[in-house]
């Protein structure tokens, strides 16, 4: 089960995944939809002084794959160990 609002590594992948290709350089994944199929993300982009923030909503099947991947890099990262 994932706590929002404490940083775990997962967490962390999705939030620099979505910087990185959502071009964002502050991403807070606040919480999960009543359906149990979105993210609800803050986003904020910072250019010189201003801050622009936006709130993002991500299908949690599309992070599937970055889920099965941390898994096992956690996996091979403790068997290498």
């Amino acid at each position: 089960m994932i706590e929002f609002g404490k940083k775990d590594n997962f967490l962390a992948l999705i939030e620099d995944y979505i910087k990185y290709y959502r071009g964002y350089s502050i991403v807070e994944i606040t919480g999960i939809s009543e359906e149990g199929n979105l993210l609800h993300i803050n986003c904020a982009t910072k250019f010189k002084k201003e801050k622009t923030y936006s709130e993002e909503l991500i299908d949690i099947e599309y992070l599937n794959l970055l889920g099965f991947i941390y898994e096992n890099y956690e996996k091979m990262r403790h068997e290498n160990h």
